[in-house]
């Protein structure tokens, strides 16, 4: 009985939507962790909002919203 694993379409399934969700939790995390060196470098208050932007590439209009919640 040395045949072929089959995989069943609800694998196929199902890893196919562990792929999409696993792209989209990534894209989240590297947001939090921009978001959070934007507020340590805000807190700081060395840099401007420019270099904050520039720094961690999130837009001007992000950072000035990270601020205003600060």
């Amino acid at each position: 009985m040395g045949g072929k694993v089959l995989e069943l379409e609800t694998d196929k399934f199902i890893k196919k939507i562990r792929d999409k969700y696993k792209d989209e939790l990534e894209a989240e995390a590297k947001d939090e962790v921009k978001t959070e060196v934007a507020i340590r470098m805000l807190k700081r208050g060395n840099c401007s909002l420019e270099e904050i932007a520039n720094d961690t590439q999130l837009s001007l209009e992000q950072i000035k919203k990270i601020k205003e919640e600060l």
